[in-house]
């Protein structure tokens, strides 16, 4: 089977006019990130309770991220694990490096004084710091999307 050079225009741009379709669609919106917030500080926060509280935490915390998955996959058709080529690459690598900071400067030490940030604070930094790397990954996905089409 052979293509026409018409018929093959017509299906490259059916792909590019997808690119653009999906680019612009299923937008997940601020209460999305604020939640991927929520689950990245819950990592941090179990850091500081023990016995059944962090338990709690931790079921919590992957019950939203189970939430997140079926949310993002209802609202948009698929799911996207944060790491792909790209603009989104670096947005999530340098997500990964901010959060995994902030893990090692609130990390339980044998000596609390040394401790550089309580729990509290550093899961409130880490939500900060995932929302707003959710958003950006998001919008970047996007503009991949669009330069790709």
């Amino acid at each position: 089977m052979t293509l026409n050079p018409n018929e093959a225009e017509a299906a490259l741009n059916a792909v590019r006019d997808a690119r653009r379709k999906m680019g612009r669609s299923g937008k997940l919106g601020w209460i999305h990130h604020l939640l991927y917030g929520a689950v990245m500080a819950g990592i941090i926060l179990q850091l500081g309770f023990g016995g059944w509280r962090r338990v709690f935490i931790v079921g919590a915390t992957i019950a939203l991220g189970v939430l997140l998955y079926r949310w993002q996959r209802n609202a948009t058709g698929r799911w996207n694990n944060g790491y792909r080529a790209g603009r989104t690459r670096w947005v999530a690598v340098g997500l990964l490096a901010a959060l995994v900071a902030i893990l090692f400067v609130t990390a339980p030490v044998a000596e609390p004084a040394r401790q550089f940030l309580t729990v509290w604070q550093a899961a409130l930094l880490a939500f900060v710091v995932a929302t707003l790397g959710g958003w950006l990954w998001d919008k970047a996905y996007r503009a991949d999307l669009e330069r790709a089409a």
